[in-house]
């Protein structure tokens, strides 16, 4: 019986992290990623307090923006900011369109989503631009034209003016992109 409680503490878990990278997710596409009931799923949003799909996207588009510092908003390549609590976490979503794909492959090209992962750590640390002292980035899955992609980046250490910041873009809530920095404020 306690197995059986782990696991559903550990699903709860799960799913509340998967909701956060990825707040626009229906309850029909988590009950397929943790391949349960959907009203298991929704029994489960109940206990964690997280509203249906259209609730959380409705307090998304509530959220004011205002404490963004001007110089830094995302514009269309860079995605559009979904939360921001400066100095702990930052969500974005950049819509793929037929301009940031090859033409041969029709593959995104790599650098809308590093472009995203810098834009929205800028965002993270409230400042118009930054020294990046080291990046480890690590591509996952492929992109097109088409896809949103809804990425998180969260400060995990800061001594002095030096700042880690750790990005993790999602597509359909696999994991596609991953972004270590290290960012001294200029």
């Amino acid at each position: 019986m306690k197995k059986l409680r782990n696991d559903k503490d550990a699903r709860r878990e799960l799913l509340k992290q998967k909701i956060e990278l990825d707040p626009f997710l229906t309850d029909g596409e988590l009950s397929e990623l943790f391949a349960v009931s959907i009203q298991t799923v929704r029994l489960d949003r109940v206990a964690l307090n997280i509203p249906e799909v259209r609730e959380r996207a409705k307090r998304l588009a509530k959220e004011p923006k205002e404490q963004l510092h001007a110089a830094i908003r995302l514009n269309q390549d860079m995605g559009e900011l979904l939360e921001l609590n400066i100095s702990n976490f930052a969500m974005s979503m950049l819509e793929i369109t037929p301009q940031m794909v090859m033409d041969k492959s029709k593959l995104e090209q790599g650098y809308c989503l590093y472009k995203q992962a810098v834009a929205l750590s800028l965002a993270l640390l409230n400042a118009p631009s930054a020294y990046l002292g080291e990046v480890y980035l690590k591509f996952i899955g492929q992109v097109e034209a088409g896809d949103k992609i809804f990425a998180r980046a969260e400060l995990t250490g800061r001594v002095d003016d030096i700042y880690r910041v750790k990005v993790t873009a999602l597509k359909n809530a696999q994991e596609i992109f991953r972004a270590k920095f290290i960012m001294l404020l200029s």
